[in-house]
Formats: C-alpha cells, sequence, structure tokens
C-alpha cells in the first residue's frame, strides 16, 4: 500500500499519495527537511535574469525602420496631394493621418517592387482598411488589386 501524505490542517490530512519525503506534490512547500529549506531559500534570495530573445536580427531591424521611414515620407506627400476621404466608403478622414490610413491594394510583401508607388496606396477609413485585410473583401476592393495588378504589368514594373 502507497504511504499517504502528512500534511494535516484542522484536523484533515491530505490522503494523496506520497510523491517525495512524506508529501505529496501539492504539500511539498510544507517540506522541514534542510536540503528542501536551502533550495527554498536559494529561489528567494537568487535573482531572476530572463534572457531577453530577439525576434529578429539588428540588420534587419534597421532595414524595416528605414523602409517605414521612407512609407511615412511617401505616406505625407500622399496625404497632401489627395483629399482626405476614403475611397471606397467616402467618409471623412480628418486632419491628422493615421498610419492605417494609407492602403496598399497589392500587397507590400507579394509586390515588393510596387511598395514606393503611389498609385499602389489609395486611402481608406479603419473599418475599408480592416476590411480589406479580412477574408472577405468587397468586389470594389478585389477590381481595384486587379485592375492595379493589370496596369502595373502593362507598364512593365511587374
Amino acid at each position: 500500500m502507497a504511504k499517504q501524505c502528512k500534511y494535516e490542517k484542522d484536523g484533515v490530512r491530505c490522503k494523496a499519495n506520497v510523491y517525495s519525503h512524506s508529501f505529496c506534490k501539492i504539500h511539498q512547500r510544507y517540506r522541514d527537511d534542510s536540503d528542501f529549506a536551502k533550495q527554498k531559500e536559494k529561489a528567494k534570495s537568487a535573482p531572476t535574469k530572463r534572457k531577453r530573445i530577439p525576434l529578429m536580427s539588428k540588420v534587419r531591424q534597421d532595414k524595416l525602420t528605414a523602409l517605414h521611414a521612407l512609407d511615412r515620407a511617401l505616406w505625407m506627400e500622399i496625404w497632401d496631394e489627395r483629399p482626405h476621404v476614403c475611397l471606397f466608403c467616402g467618409r471623412f478622414l480628418g486632419e491628422e493621418p493615421l498610419t492605417t490610413f494609407f492602403h496598399h491594394p497589392c500587397e507590400k510583401a507579394k509586390f515588393p517592387e510596387i511598395r514606393f508607388n503611389k498609385e499602389n496606396i489609395v486611402l481608406t477609413c479603419l473599418q475599408c482598411h480592416s476590411e480589406c485585410h479580412s477574408a472577405n473583401p468587397t468586389t470594389k476592393m478585389i477590381e481595384l488589386k486587379i485592375e492595379l495588378i493589370t496596369h502595373f504589368k502593362s507598364i512593365g514594373l511587374l
């Protein structure tokens, strides 16, 4: 027969099987032997150092930072040139440009050669921009993308 845990509180004894040194896994913290006390004290006093794991290399971070700076500069040019209304629903976007207002119908990752082409950037409100990236974009959004791909192929950019 397996030994039972010796933890007891208010006259009620734990009925779990012993894991180590007469206590079950749950009640190990109540052990009073010297080895366990040393382990507990060491754990309390030791500073917890977490090693930072970089998500991407420094070179890649620098490259992305440079690309984002170029994106922002281009967006400011577009913001100054065009009316501040959503291409899809006509909603007024306000006077303050937000990054979510600038949408690439031909995605930057799939078509990096036209990332900085002003024709590939349209102004959208937050709701329409979210819809563009959803699983069910509207017909108008899909038609715009097809039209732009055809246009860029015809002038030799794709």
